[in-house]
């Protein structure tokens, strides 16, 4: 048996991709504390590596968590604020996510494994040609 490759698989130039991004989980008007775990974590990563930490925030109304954020140490806040992150759809939010990594092309995303991420799995969702999940193993409600 002979296996044949008729493309080459496709390439990507890893200067491009820069940052350690940090999906904020937003629900009840709050951030869920994973978040505040990722970016700590995110921090002690990009200082090895000399990367800015970011967060991406999908809300209806931002009402000072992105200044929260902030203050929690990431370098940038992306904020998707829109009425259409009111209720969360796995289409809606995977959408928006993966605007910002084709846009601002993080090396790295953490995503904690939130009531959020479980229920349809966004990252899973997202179409990527490179896609390695990481999972924090802290205890989520």
């Amino acid at each position: 048996m002979e296996f044949i490759e008729d493309s080459a698989a496709p390439t990507v130039n890893k200067d491009q991709w820069n940052g350690i991004a940090v999906f904020a989980d937003c629900a009840d008007g709050g951030i869920h504390p994973v978040t505040f775990e990722l970016i700590g974590k995110a921090k002690e990563l990009a200082a090895k590596i000399g990367h800015p930490v970011y967060a991406v925030l999908m809300c209806n109304g931002d009402n000072g968590l992105s200044e929260k954020l902030l203050k929690s140490g990431v370098d940038k806040v992306f904020v998707c604020n829109s009425p259409i992150f009111e209720n969360f759809t796995v289409t809606t939010y995977a959408n928006a996510f993966e605007n910002f990594i084709n846009n601002v092309k993080p090396s790295s995303v953490l995503v904690g494994a939130t009531n959020i991420y479980r229920k349809g799995s966004v990252i899973n969702t997202i179409n990527m040609n490179r896609s390695v999940q990481c999972f924090h193993s802290s205890y989520c409600s």
